[in-house]
Parts: C-alpha cells; sequence; structure tokens
C-alpha cells in the first residue's frame, strides 16, 4: 500500500476515534465552567425530598445528624450510605451530600483519594481556597443560593468532598 492510501485511511479513523471517545488530545483542554449536572447525584434532581433519595438509592444505612461546611452544629438530618452522607436541611429536601470514599464519585469524576492534581484538573481554579486543605468551586458568585464543591484535601489527596448549597 503506498502512502497516500494510508494517509487517505488515517485520516478518516483519527475521525472516527475523536469522535468516539478514544482519542485524546495530547494537550490537556481547561475544565469547563460548572453547570448544574456538577450538582446532582445520579438520576437525583435538584431539591429532591426524601420519598425520591429512597426510591433511587434505597432505604440508607442509617439517619443520624450531621452538617454541612457552612454548619459546624452538626445537628442536620443526615441519610448514611455507603461512602456516602445525605443532608437535608429541613428534614425533606435534599440540601447536599458528602462523598466520603472511593466507591463515589463527582459527576466529572473526582473521587475520595484521589490526587490534588486531579481536582485543579478536572475544576480549574477554585472560587475560593483556604491554604492547601479546602478549595471551593461555586456556581454564580453572589447568589445565595448558589451550589458549591468543598473539596478537602490532606496530604496532597482528597479526603472529602461536599457538594450542595451551604446554610447562610
Amino acid at each position: 500500500m503506498n502512502r497516500s492510501k494510508i494517509h487517505g485511511l488515517l485520516i478518516p479513523l483519527g475521525f472516527t476515534l475523536a469522535a468516539s471517545g478514544l482519542f485524546h488530545p495530547v494537550f490537556p483542554q481547561t475544565p469547563g465552567r460548572l453547570r448544574s449536572l456538577d450538582f446532582l447525584l445520579p438520576r437525583i434532581p435538584d431539591k429532591a425530598d426524601t420519598s425520591i433519595v429512597r426510591r433511587v438509592l434505597g432505604a440508607p444505612d442509617s439517619i443520624s445528624k450531621g452538617d454541612d461546611p457552612s454548619q459546624a452544629s452538626g445537628e442536620l438530618p443526615t441519610w448514611w450510605y455507603r461512602d456516602l452522607r445525605l443532608v437535608f436541611a429541613d428534614g425533606h429536601q435534599l440540601h447536599g451530600w458528602w462523598i466520603t470514599g472511593p466507591s463515589r464519585s463527582t459527576p466529572r469524576g473526582l473521587r475520595v483519594g484521589a490526587p490534588q492534581r486531579d481536582l485543579r484538573r478536572l475544576y480549574g481554579t477554585p472560587t475560593t481556597s483556604y491554604g492547601d486543605s479546602m478549595f471551593v468551586y461555586c456556581e454564580r458568585p453572589g447568589d445565595s443560593s448558589r451550589r458549591c464543591i468543598f473539596a478537602s484535601v490532606t496530604a496532597g489527596r482528597v479526603r472529602d468532598l461536599y457538594i450542595g448549597r451551604t446554610i447562610d
């Protein structure tokens, strides 16, 4: 086979691989801005109530009191699942959730235990950071009901993640 025929086969193959997602560019791309999907658990809509959560995830392993990153009191109704803790600020409506173990991930694929560089690669520059241990990515600056992602980092690894609203 001559070079022009090989070249003619490689170009369509490259387009096919790129369209299928099997080809990844050599240069990393900048992460896109946060979208509504970045704040949702699979198959659970924003502000879902306990009946929807129970229908999708099943009964929780346990129910107790917990917190969100803005609420140090630990008095919010919380449902516990494997590597996941759901917070219901009013006891009925999903307020946010903690990813506490590696079996769960954010919609962009970040998991507990991932290196800190993955956080920057997937989410870019944080809205706010507190030293090198807490990174916050928020949906819309200035919106009091905005959703945020809080990533706690210890020894260069993601320790836990909170995704949802905070209580002002």
